[in-house]
C-alpha cells in the first residue's frame, strides 16, 4: 500500500498558506500598514449603509411583516459588501436550549506616532526613512452564549462588542417536533464611503457556530424534499444516497458540521468550506489469486474455471446479505432496493453462464478458454510494459485485475462465445467512478473477443473491434493507451502462431488531425525533415513516442512506402520488441492504409462515420467490399458525451452502422460506459433502439457495490476540494489571489524540503474555464498580475515564512489547452510536456499553468497533475466531476473552485458546498437525444437512407466519378 501521509502534509501547509492570504489572519497580533478590506478578501462583514439603503432592500413577499428584520438580516448577506451572514440548521424534538459561539476582529486605525505612543510594536519601521501612513492592529473577540427558544418567531438579539449583532429566527416547528432555526451573525455598524472609515468597522474572520448544551447531538436531517415522482431513477438514487444527510444552509457563507461523530455534535458557517472526497476502490476478496493475470492466463483451464466459480459464489453470498436487509430498510426505499438486488441476481446469473460456456469449451474445443487465458496474457503483457516505461518495480503475481474488472469480462464473454444469445443484442453500460480503470475492462474484453476470433478461424481477420470517441483529444490519449494492447497482441500470435495478418490499431479520426491519403503524408513527413513546420495542417506524425518502450520519436523514424501502400513508423531503440520491425509499429494512422490493411481494433471519433454515406472506402471497415467478417463488438466510450444535438445525429447514423455491422442476423454487440450519466435507459434507447443493462449494478448503497467500495484517506488518495468565493472584490481578483497563493504555497514545498515526488504533485497548476474568453483573460493575469502578487506574497505578506520563496524567479511556463490548438501541438502536450516532472530541483521545463477548457474535461489521464482552480461552477454537474477527476489519480489531490458571488447558480453551490459534494454523482443531469425528431429527420434522414442503399445494394456501392 502506498503512502500518502507526505502529500497529505503538503497538501495542509498549501490550503494553510490559502486561507490565511484570503482570510487571514497571518499571524494573531499582526500590524497591518494597508487597508485590511484589501489586504483579506473574504470573511468580511462590512459595515452598513444609511439606514433608507436598508429599508429599501428587497423583501421576501412569502415572508410575513412580523419578521422584516430576518428578512434584512438576511438579505443583507447578498449585497456586493455583505453586512450580514447566517446558518439555517433543523434541531431535534424539545431542543429549546442551544450554545452559539462566535468569534471575529477588528482593526484599528492610527497614525505612527499615536501606534508607538501606545506601545504597539513598529520597531521595523523605526529607522525607516519612509514610515507607513496608518497603522492597523488587529484585536479579537469571541463570545459563547446559551440561547433559550421560546414560542416567538424571532428571539431577542443578542448584542456583541463592537455593535455585532446575533439574530436567531425559528421558522416552524414541523409536525415532528423539530424545530427549524436560522441564526444570522449581523454587523450593525454604520458607514459612509470613505474607504478608511468601512475598513475600521468591518468585521473579519467571522464565524459562527450552534452547539447542544454538555455538547449532546441536538442536529437532525435538514433534507425535507418529498417525493412525488414515478422516475424510477430518482426513487434509486435516494435509496442509495439515503445515508448521505445534509444538516444545514448557508446564507452568503458555507455551512459545514462535524464529520467525525456519528451525529454532528455542531454545526458552523465557513468562508473557505472543504471536503475531503474519497475514492472507490477495489473491494478487498479473500481469494487474490483469481485476480491475478498471471494465474488466470498460466495455471492449467480446470483450475482456473474452478477460481472464477468461487470468485462468482462470494459475490452472490454478498447479494444474499443485501436481499436480508431488505426488510429492515425504510418503506420508501425497499421497492427501488428489490429492483437493485434483482438485477444484482440477474448479474450473477450472467457471469455464471459465462463460466459455464468456457467449462463446456475446454471440455470440448477449447477456443473460448484459450482465448480468455490469452487474453490474461495480453494484459498482463501491457500491465507489465507499463511499469517498465515508469521504471517501476512489479511482481508478476502482484499484476491484479481489479475485482469488478474481471467481473464485467464475465459480464461480457458469453455475448461472443455464443454469439445467438440474447445478451448479444443489449448494450451493456460499465459506469464507474473517474479514475476506477473501466478502461482496462473493456481492453481486457477486446483482446478476448481479438483472440477467439483468430482462434476459431486464423483467416477471420479484419476490423474486429470499434472504439469510438466524441473529442478528438480523448481520442489521442485513449489511442496511445489502446496501442499497448494490439501490440502485445501482436507479440502473442507471434508466439504462439495464431495465423493470420498482423493484430494492428488504427487511427480513423478527421482529416484536420492526420492525413486522409499517403501522398498528403509523404509531403507532410519530407517538410518535417526538412525542419519545417506544418502548422493547422494535417499531421501524419502524431505518434511522437513508442507505445510499447516510450522511446522519442521524431518525423525522422517516418516513411511511406508507396509498394506497400502503408506508412511505416520505426522505433529506434534495439530493446524494443518492434525494433526493425520489417513494418515497424503495427499502427495505422493514415485513411488510405486503414481501408488498405483493416486493422484489427480501430479508434475513432463518432463524426469520421459521417463519411459513410459519401465514400465506398469505408465499405471495407464493415466487410462489405472485402470478404472479411464485419466488427464483432463497438466501444462507445464516455457516453453521456453523445447527447443533444451531437448525440441526435449521432442516433441517426447509428441505425445505419448498426445494420452494416450485421451478418446472418448477428450484429455488432455494443458496450458503453460512462462515469457520469443519468437517463441511461432512454438514451441508449434513443441512441442504439436497444435495451440495457448496467454494470456493476447497484446495491443498497453508493459506498458499496460489492466490487468497489469506498476508501479510506490511506487506502487510495483523497481528492480535498475547497470553496472560494470572494466578498468586496471582483471575480478576477479573486482568481488571481487563489492561482498566486497556490503558486506561492507549492514553491514554499520545495524549501521545505519535500520529496520530489510531493513537490512535483502540486507543481503544475490546472485552470479549468468555461469558456475560451475567460480563459483569454486568464492567460495574460497570469503572465502579469499573478506573478507580480506573488513577488508580494514572498517579499510582504509572507515574508516572515521560513525558508523564503525566491520570488526573482519566474514561473511562466503556461500553455493552453483548447480547441484552438493545433492537433500537433495538443498531442506534444499531451504525450510530452504534461508528462515532464519536478526533479532535483530542476524546473525549467516543467508547466507551472495548464490553462483548459472542456476539452479536458475527458481522457487527460497524467498522473503527476494533483492541483486544480475552477473558474466558476461548470455548466453541468458531469462537467464538473469530470474536469476535477483529471487531478489527484495517483496521489492526493486538490481542487480550489471560484464562485462569482454575482451569479445565484454559483452562490448556490457555494452555500451548500458540503451537502452537494458529499454526493456529487448524485446530481448527475440527465442527458436527451432525439434522433427522429422532426427536425434531425430532416437534416440527417437522407444520409440514413443513401448509407443503407449504397453499402447495402452491390451495384450502388462506387463512385462513379
Amino acid at each position: 500500500m502506498s503512502d500518502y501521509s507526505k502529500f497529505y502534509e503538503a497538501r495542509s501547509i498549501i490550503t494553510k498558506i490559502l486561507k490565511d492570504d484570503l482570510i487571514g489572519p497571518v499571524s494573531g497580533n499582526e500590524i497591518l500598514t494597508e487597508l485590511p478590506t484589501q489586504y483579506y478578501i473574504m470573511g468580511k462583514l462590512y459595515p452598513q449603509g444609511t439606514e433608507g439603503e436598508i429599508i429599501d432592500l428587497v423583501r421576501n413577499p412569502l415572508l410575513e411583516n412580523a419578521i422584516e428584520t430576518y428578512d434584512a438580516s438576511i438579505s443583507l448577506s447578498n449585497q456586493k459588501n455583505p453586512s450580514s451572514m447566517g446558518i439555517t440548521c433543523t434541531l431535534k424534538e424539545g431542543v429549546k436550549d442551544i450554545i452559539i459561539c462566535s468569534s471575529y476582529a477588528y482593526y484599528s486605525v492610527m497614525n505612527f506616532e499615536e501606534a508607538d505612543k501606545v506601545h504597539v510594536d513598529v520597531s521595523k519601521w523605526k529607522d525607516s526613512e519612509k514610515k507607513p501612513k496608518e497603522i492597523w492592529v488587529r484585536k479579537e473577540y469571541n463570545f459563547e452564549t446559551p440561547i433559550h427558544l421560546g414560542n416567538e418567531k424571532v428571539a431577542l438579539p443578542v448584542t456583541l462588542e463592537c455593535n455585532m449583532q446575533l439574530q436567531i429566527y425559528t421558522h416552524s416547528i414541523l409536525n415532528s417536533g423539530e424545530r427549524v432555526i436560522t441564526v444570522a451573525f449581523v454587523n450593525t455598524n454604520q458607514a459612509n464611503d470613505d474607504p478608511v472609515d468601512r475598513a475600521r468597522l468591518c468585521a473579519f474572520q467571522t464565524q459562527i457556530r450552534i452547539k447542544g448544551i454538555d455538547n449532546s447531538p441536538i442536529f437532525t436531517n435538514a433534507n425535507r424534499q418529498e417525493q412525488f415522482t414515478n422516475d424510477e431513477e430518482l426513487k434509486e438514487l435516494e435509496l442509495l444516497y439515503s445515508d448521505v444527510n445534509c444538516f444545514g444552509q448557508g446564507h452568503g457563507c458555507s455551512v459545514v458540521w462535524d464529520l467525525e461523530s456519528p451525529e454532528p455534535l455542531w454545526i458552523g458557517s465557513s468562508w473557505l468550506p472543504s471536503y475531503n472526497l474519497h475514492q472507490m476502490m477495489a473491494a478487498q476478496i479473500q481469494n487474490k489469486q483469481v485476480l491475478s493475470m498471471n494465474f488466470l492466463a498460466n495455471a492449467m483451464p480446470s483450475v482456473v474455471i474452478r477460481s472464477l466459480k468461487d470468485f462468482i459464489t462470494d459475490y452472490k453470498k454478498w447479494i444474499e446479505d443485501q436481499s436480508d436487509l431488505l426488510k429492515s430498510l425504510d418503506p420508501r426505499y425497499r421497492d427501488s432496493a428489490e429492483k437493485n438486488v434483482d438485477r444484482c441476481f440477474k448479474a450473477y446469473e450472467r457471469m455464471e453462464h459465462s463460466i459455464g460456456l468456457l467449462e463446456e469449451s475446454q471440455k470440448n474445443n477449447n477456443d473460448a478458454i484459450k482465448a480468455f487465458q490469452l487474453a490474461n496474457e495480453a494484459m498482463l503483457l501491457q500491465r507489465r510494459q507499463t511499469l517498465m516505461k515508469a521504471g517501476k518495480a512489479y511482481e508478476e503475481d502482484s499484476i491484479l485485475w481489479y475485482p469488478f474488472q474481471l467481473a464485467f469480462i464475465l459480464h461480457e464473454l458469453s455475448s461472443f462465445i455464443d454469439p445467438h444469445s440474447v445478451e448479444r443484442k443489449t448494450v451493456d453500460l460499465l459506469w464507474f467512478p473517474t479514475g476506477g480503470g473501466k478502461t482496462e475492462a473493456y481492453l481486457g474484453i477486446t483482446a478476448f473477443v481479438i483472440f477467439l476470433r483468430r482462434i476459431r478461424k486464423s483467416t477471420d481477420d479484419g476490423v474486429t473491434v470499434i472504439m469510438r470517441y466524441t473529442l478528438r483529444l480523448l481520442t489521442l490519449q485513449q489511442f496511445e493507451r489502446a496501442s499497448m494492447l494490439i501490440f502485445a497482441c501482436e507479440l502473442l500470435r507471434q508466439r504462439y502462431h495464431l495465423g493470420g495478418t498482423e493484430i494492428t490499431i488504427g487511427l480513423w479520426v478527421g482529416g484536420k488531425l492526420t492525413p486522409n491519403n499517403l501522398a498528403d503524408a509523404r509531403s507532410s513527413i519530407n517538410k518535417q525533415q526538412r525542419g519545417a513546420s506544418v502548422g493547422d495542417d494535417s499531421n501524419p506524425c502524431q505518434i511522437q513516442v513508442c507505445p510499447w518502450c516510450g522511446q522519442r520519436l521524431t518525423p525522422n523514424e517516418y516513411t511511406v512506402r508507396n509498394s506497400d501502400k502503408r506508412m511505416i513508423i520505426n522505433c529506434s531503440n534495439s530493446e524494443c520488441n518492434f525494433f526493425n520491425n520489417p513494418n515497424g509499429l503495427p499502427l495505422h494512422i493514415i485513411d488510405e492504409a486503414i481501408y488498405e490493411y483493416l486493422p484489427t481494433f480501430i479508434v475513432a471519433t463518432v463524426d469520421k462515420f459521417a463519411q459513410i454515406p459519401l465514400s465506398d472506402k469505408p465499405a471495407r471497415l464493415f466487410g462489405i467490399s472485402s470478404s472479411k467478417n464485419p466488427p464483432d463488438m463497438i466501444i462507445q466510450d464516455e457516453l453521456h458525451l453523445i447527447s443533444g444535438p451531437l448525440g441526435t445525429m449521432t442516433g441517426i447514423y447509428e441505425a445505419a452502422i448498426t445494420k452494416l455491422c450485421e451478418k446472418n442476423g448477428i450484429g455488432a454487440k455494443i458496450i458503453a460506459s460512462t462515469a457520469t450519466i443519468r437517463n441511461a435507459k432512454n438514451q441508449i434507447l434513443a441512441l442504439y433502439g436497444k435495451k440495457h443493462t448496467q454494470f456493476p449494478p447497484q446495491g443498497l448503497s453508493a459506498k458499496d457495490s460489492y466490487f468497489a467500495v469506498q476508501s479510506t484517506p490511506s487506502e487510495r488518495p483523497a481528492r480535498e476540494y475547497f470553496g472560494v468565493m470572494g466578498i468586496g472584490t471582483t471575480a478576477t481578483t479573486t482568481l488571481i489571489r487563489v492561482n498566486a497563493a497556490l503558486l506561492f504555497a507549492s514553491r514554499y514545498l520545495m524549501g521545505l524540503g519535500y520529496e520530489d515526488k510531493v513537490v512535483d504533485n502540486f507543481w503544475t497548476i490546472t485552470g479549468y474555464f468555461n469558456s475560451l474568453r475567460e480563459l483569454g483573460g486568464a492567460s495574460t493575469q497570469l503572465l502579469d498580475d499573478v506573478q507580480s502578487r506573488f513577488s508580494y506574497l514572498a517579499n510582504t505578506k509572507f515574508v516572515n515564512l521560513m525558508p523564503r520563496v525566491d520570488a526573482d524567479k519566474p514561473y511562466d511556463h503556461i500553455v493552453e489547452l483548447t480547441s484552438r490548438m493545433s492537433n500537433t501541438e495538443i498531442t506534444k502536450i499531451i504525450q510530452d510536456k504534461l508528462k515532464r516532472g519536478y526533479h532535483n530541483g530542476q524546473h525549467l521545463d516543467v508547466l507551472d499553468y495548464v490553462l483548459a477548457s472542456n476539452m479536458i474535461s475527458v481522457g487527460v489521464d497524467v498522473g503527476r497533475l494533483g492541483a486544480m482552480v475552477v473558474a466558476g461552477q461548470p455548466k453541468t454537474n458531469a462537467e464538473y466531476i469530470q474536469a476535477t477527476s483529471r487531478v489527484g489519480r495517483d496521489n492526493p489531490g486538490l481542487v480550489v473552485t471560484l464562485y462569482n458571488s454575482t451569479r445565484s447558480r454559483d452562490r448556490s453551490h457555494y452555500e451548500q458546498f458540503l451537502k452537494y459534494h458529499s454526493a456529487m454523482y448524485r446530481f448527475v443531469e440527465a442527458t436527451s437525444l432525439t434522433p427522429f425528431a422532426d427536425r434531425a429527420r430532416d437534416r440527417g434522414l437522407h444520409a440514413l437512407y443513401v448509407s443503407l442503399c449504397r453499402y447495402l445494394v452491390p451495384e450502388l456501392l462506387e463512385n462513379k466519378i
